[in-house]
Formats: structure tokens, sequence, C-alpha cells
């Protein structure tokens, strides 16, 4: 793994550009952006992308008359086109993202700071993160494939993480360097999955992670639009798969690490074909099985279900909808007991 530390901003100018992807989140908004005006850390610019839409979300964000905040309005392209947007109009070194649902506490960008002060020349800097709801419930993540007595530092073993089950952090939890993201090339836009896994993971092939196990922001389990809430699948592909089977090629993933880049390959593609069969489109649903290629009994198992499963009158799939996907993603569980 290269570490190309002099290539990226000294710690002594730690200026941070805030890029929110908004589209219809008007119930969210306002205390997205709230919480990034009450940060402790104040010098930073807030680029706010409205992605087309349709509800009062530009209304509420147009009332802020803080001289940080951009507002900027394209037609709707996509979560990653809106950040790649918000990327090419920000200014500072350090990009930092939020989504329109999501909420940072007061000192996420201090923490970022200290990391950056700590660790210069990392590729991303992130902090932990818990869930909440629109009904005031909160509740920690659970992190699987970190040492006991990890608190802060370089990520020991990203593919490790991605590979038990949830990361450590999310999207809205991160702040990249901006030189880091022109080398990888920003986003992927047109996928509606897995485009931040992509990116991270061509990150971590040049570059260490900061982290802390620190909680930084709140996460939205609950609004309408989220991604998770739509299943229909418009690309037929996996690009981050494609980007770490060819970086196992051609030696980039240590020995160590090959075996759960290939299992996260396994486990995403699996979660592709159990979106498709939500979705009413059961011959790619088994395509998608056709890809899959694990070790693992319970991927195997899972895989092997949704193959009865598309071969089931889609009505039938549509009414235990939800308790089909509670089962695909449940992968804590399963990081607990599989055994090494």
């Amino acid at each position: 793994m290269a570490y190309h530390g002099s290539a990226i901003p000294g710690a002594h100018v730690i200026r941070f550009s805030v890029v929110i992807p908004l589209y219809n989140k008007a119930a969210y908004i306002d205390q997205a952006v709230r919480s990034i005006l009450s940060q402790t850390v104040k010098d930073f610019e807030l680029i706010i992308v409205d992605d087309g839409s349709t509800d009062d979300s530009v209304r509420r964000v147009e009332k802020y008359t803080d001289d940080r905040i951009r507002l900027i309005r394209q037609d709707n392209q996509g979560v990653s086109a809106a950040r790649n947007k918000g990327v090419a109009e920000s200014k500072e070194d350090y990009i930092a993202f939020l989504d329109a649902d999501d909420v940072w506490l007061t000192d996420f960008l201090k923490k970022i700071s200290d990391l950056i002060v700590r660790y210069p020349g990392a590729g991303m800097y992130a902090t932990s993160y818990c869930y909440y709801t629109s009904g005031g419930r909160e509740w920690p993540i659970r992190i699987h494939g970190l040492p006991k007595d990890f608190k802060e530092g370089l990520l020991p073993n990203f593919f490790k993480t991605l590979y038990k089950g949830t990361l450590p952090f999310t999207t809205s939890s991160v702040c990249v360097p901006r030189i880091v993201l022109s080398e990888v090339g920003g986003f992927p836009e047109g996928l509606q999955y897995t485009e931040d896994i992509y990116v991270w993971s061509k990150i971590v092939l040049q570059y260490p992670i900061a982290f802390t196990t620190a909680t930084g922001i709140k996460y939205c389990k609950n609004a309408q639009n989220s991604a998770c809430h739509s299943f229909l699948l418009k690309h037929t592909d996996l690009p981050f798969g494609k980007l770490l089977r060819q970086a196992i090629a051609d030696g980039k993933i240590a020995p160590a690490s090959i075996r759960y880049a290939e299992e996260s390959i396994a486990r995403y593609t699996y979660l592709n074909a159990m979106r498709c069969l939500l979705a009413g489109q059961p011959l790619r649903a088994r395509k998608w099985t056709a890809q899959v290629h694990s070790r693992r009994p319970v991927i195997h198992l899972k895989t092997w279900l949704v193959k009865v499963l598309s071969l089931t009158p889609y009505p039938i799939v549509q009414f235990f909808g939800k308790l089909i996907w509670r089962v695909a993603w449940q992968s804590q569980t399963e990081a607990q007991n599989d055994r090494q």
C-alpha cells in the first residue's frame, strides 16, 4: 500500500468544504444544516447541491442567510453526481460529506481536525456513528473486524471490517482530502448502491484510513427515499467487485486481506440478487446468484434461497418483502458466529 503523505495538504492548514446532496428531504434538511452551523469548528463552507427536488427542500435551504452556505441546483442525476458537483464547486483542501437526512454532532469537525493533525497523509478521516429514527430513538452501531482495544488510529484492515458486516463509518462521517478525491476520480455516477464502497476501496488501495471509534454523526434509519428502500437495479455489474478482483490479480491487496475482499464481493453480489428479486426481476436475480463465489455456508444458503424465491409468484415475494430483506441484511450475527 502506498503512503504518499507529502501529496496531501499539511495539518497546519485545515479548512473544510462540506457537501450535502439534496433530493426531496424537506423533512430533514433543516436539522442537517443546523448541525453543521453549530459545529465548534467554524472555518468551513457549506455547499448544498439540490438534485432536482420536487418537494419543499429548496425553499427551506433558501431561508438561511449565513454567507458560508451556497445552494447549487441541477436536474436530477443521482447522489454521486450531486456529490461530485459539490466537490467541483468547493474551495477548501478537505471535503466532508453529510447526507441531508443525517446529523453531525457538534464536535464532528473537531474530531476530524484532530485526526488530520495526528495522522497527516492519510487518504481519508472518519468517525464512527450511531443510528437514529425521526421518532427519537437512537442506538450505536456494532463494530466488527477491529482489535478489541482499538479506539483511534490507522484502520488495520479495511477489507476485514467490510467483510464482517457494517462498515464502522458512513459517507456522512468521512472527510477526504481534495487531492485524493481527484486521484480516485470522485464518485461513480449512475450507481444506486455501493458507490461509496467503490470510492473507499480505491482510496484504501493507495492510502491508509485514519479512524476513531468515537461517535461523530447520527445516521437516519427511516428516511422515506433512502436508497435502502428502493430495490430496482438499473446497473448490471458491481464496480467495486471488479476493482477488487483486479487489485488482487495485480498484487495490490495484502495476502492476509484477500479472503476478506473476496467474501465482501460475494456478499454484495448476493445482495444485488436479492434486490432484483424484491423488484420483481427473477431472471436478473438468478443471473446475479450465478456470480456469487463464496466459501461461507451462510452465503451459499441465502443464495440458494434467492434462487428458490425467484421461482415463486411475485405477489408472495412482495408480501414477505420486508422480512426477506431483513434476513438478507442480517450480517452482524453472521460475523459473530463466523469462525476464522
